[in-house]
């Protein structure tokens, strides 16, 4: 039978085989990603801190490994496995979910603005996510130039690199130089007014329209310059 190894797998596999060997035990090191994008099913992030690694033994049930070692500096986790078990044997590694979310869907866009004022248009991610499968999207998670939702201080209002931004309603954020009203709409398929960043000032009035659809996304830009 085949089973799924605890936790949330980072989407990294390798299969190991010793020939040759009497006994004894061997080694196994596997390097991950930090810049890795983990969105799968509703999952934003991993604990970088919970990583665990797996093997499958012959029975189909997942092992952890012997003398784990979580190395977060240099990004690797090794454990030593019999080498007897090695005849092409499945590697893994799982973690922690950081954010998990029930949605069974979710409306992935972007748009395209100038937020630091030197006349390049940026791409500023985000994702309506439903948060418990109602029909109703009520989340809206914000993103500078990545799509790895989640990272950061979620609550800060502000968006920058590696810290994105988490909102439930209309709220005042910083992008860069500018700072915007952020809003969405629960309904991503009822119009074509689905997510907005609004400015006002006296000189400028900027609205972002975008409708994202399941299988991709369309994205309008609009030049807004930084004050």
């Amino acid at each position: 039978f085949y089973s799924y190894p605890p936790g949330m797998d980072l989407g990294y596999y390798i299969d190991v085989r010793a020939e040759g060997f009497s006994g004894g035990n061997i080694t196994v090191t596997m390097s991950y990603s930090e810049d890795r994008p983990v969105f799968f099913n509703g999952l934003i992030g991993i604990d970088e801190n919970t990583l665990r690694m797996y093997y499958r033994a012959e029975d189909g049930s997942w092992r952890m490994v012997e003398n784990y070692h979580l190395d977060t500096e240099n990004n690797t986790i090794s454990g030593t496995v019999g080498v007897d078990v090695l005849s092409g044997t499945p590697f893994t590694t799982t973690g922690t979910p950081i954010v998990n979310i029930t949605s069974k869907s979710w409306f992935e866009g972007n748009f395209s603005i100038d937020y630091n004022g030197d006349g390049i248009k940026d791409k500023v991610y985000f994702v309506l996510a439903d948060n418990n499968s109602d029909g109703v999207y009520d989340q809206m998670y914000i993103s500078l130039n990545s799509t790895n939702y989640g990272e950061g201080d979620l609550n800060d209002n502000v968006v920058s690199d590696s810290n994105d931004e988490l909102i439930t309603s209309a709220k005042r954020i910083t992008i860069g130089k500018l700072v915007v009203v952020a809003e969405f709409d629960p309904n991503p398929t009822a119009d074509d007014d689905d997510a907005r960043l609004i400015r006002n000032t006296a000189k400028i009035k900027a609205r972002i329209y975008l409708h994202p659809v399941a299988s991709g996304d369309k994205s309008v830009c609009i030049t807004v310059t930084a004050q």
